[in-house]
């Protein structure tokens, strides 16, 4: 990171004070605790709902170096999820304008929705961190350190971090499994050709998700011995997945894998690890 320089952040947020200090207060006293050196955080501007967060992306010169996104936000006179829709948004047109990874905007997920698999919907399609609003027991702090983190290009990760599954075929139809869809039906999917899923790898799937180590074993009543069973399993060892009500807004050439592998996550494996620090 470059030196005394400024590092842009817009915040996506739709109450007027959702948090104990304003963002020009929580920046400055960030910047005082390092020397004049080093680079600082500065406020870029303040969206409150989907349409001023997208015009003013629209007309700035250039994009901010990070952008702190609320998910649920102004609909006319409700409130809904918004968080993806803007990233969508704004990982195509990064991918027209050719902008590349390392160089677009970091985004940080700050909201009180503490659902892992939005979280990682998040990542899928750019986002690099979360944090939870109701961490903070004092009341909500603008997530400066979850900022900086994107900034370093660290990613978000679910925890805790068990063994994984060993394949992309063994992982590809967990979504559809979930959701009870028929296994003819997921199989003749072209996603779940793509990725050589055959009934012999979701058997597979299911034997493996046994052998994770915070999967209940035989005899415990809970040894997961049907997919229901399975999937509650995998989902407590970590596993977090895109649900099949949000594929169809994920681009088909997204940075991450609609379901997550913690071990290849956790040892940095591309495009699963950490990107490049933004360079002003």
């Amino acid at each position: 990171m470059t030196k005394g320089h400024p590092y842009k952040v817009l915040i996506v947020e739709d109450q007027k004070k959702p948090y104990l200090g304003s963002p020009a207060e929580e920046f400055a006293a960030d910047r005082a605790k390092g020397d004049k050196d080093e680079p600082y955080l500065e406020l870029a501007g303040i969206a409150r709902n989907y349409d001023d967060v997208i015009q003013f992306l629209k007309l700035s010169p250039e994009l901010p170096d990070a952008i702190v996104l609320d998910d649920y936000l102004p609909d006319g006179g409700t409130l809904r999820s918004r968080s993806i829709e803007i990233m969508v948004w704004l990982f195509e047109r990064c991918e027209r304008e050719e902008i590349p990874p390392a160089e677009r905007p970091r985004a940080v997920l700050w909201t009180a929705n503490d659902d892992a698999s939005l979280a990682y919907t998040f990542c899928v399609v750019g986002g690099l961190q979360f944090r939870d609003k109701k961490r903070d027991v004092e009341g909500a702090r603008l997530p400066v350190d979850a900022i900086w983190a994107a900034l370093a290009g660290r990613r978000w990760c679910p925890d805790p971090y068990p063994s994984g599954l060993a394949s992309a075929a063994r992982r590809a139809a967990l979504p559809w499994l979930e959701a009870g869809l028929p296994r003819q039906t997921i199989l003749a999917k072209p996603e779940m050709k793509a990725e050589h899923v055959s009934e012999e790898t979701m058997r597979e799937a299911l034997n493996e998700i046994r052998t994770m180590p915070r999967t209940p074993q035989p005899p415990s009543p809970d040894y997961p011995d049907n997919w229901i069973m399975g999937i509650n399993a995998a989902k407590k060892n970590g596993w977090v997945w895109v649900p099949l009500d949000r594929h169809q807004q994920i681009p088909s050439n997204a940075p991450l894998p609609l379901a997550i592998d913690p071990v290849l996550h956790r040892s940095g494996m591309p495009p699963y690890g950490p990107l490049p620090a933004r360079v002003a």
